[in-house]
């Protein structure tokens, strides 16, 4: 997905499927649609740089609504120091774009877990 040599990305397939007489499940229920990994990235708050950080994307049609595994695989992920967003393309030519690596990129400007975790207290 990502022609950005500071983030990796790839497609990730959950759900289930018949194979002769066997029925075989596939990935972790409420798993993001793409995950990879970001080489680094900064703290909007400390500065502190990350390195290899966890990316995972969700993507939803313009109306469509996160399940309640997707909220937890998606509050999960933001907890353990990764990032993880939800994109609403418009079209699917718009997933592909070159402005996707810019929507990532600004929505990845959050503060590491540490600095997040203080904001709240």
């Amino acid at each position: 997905m990502s022609s950005d040599p500071e983030i990796i990305l790839h497609r990730v397939n959950t759900g289930a499927a018949e194979f002769g007489k066997s029925f075989v499940r596939f990935g972790t229920p409420g798993q993001s649609d793409f995950s990879g990994i970001i080489k680094e990235i900064r703290c909007p708050i400390c500065g502190v740089d990350r390195t290899g950080v966890r990316l995972e994307i969700e993507c939803k049609a313009p109306k469509g609504k996160l399940s309640e595994l997707q909220k937890t695989w998606i509050s999960t992920i933001n907890a353990m120091n990764g990032i993880a967003i939800v994109f609403q393309p418009k079209t699917i030519e718009e997933l592909f774009a070159p402005n996707v690596r810019t929507f990532i990129r600004n929505r990845i400007q959050q503060p590491c877990a540490r600095c997040a975790k203080e904001s709240k207290t």
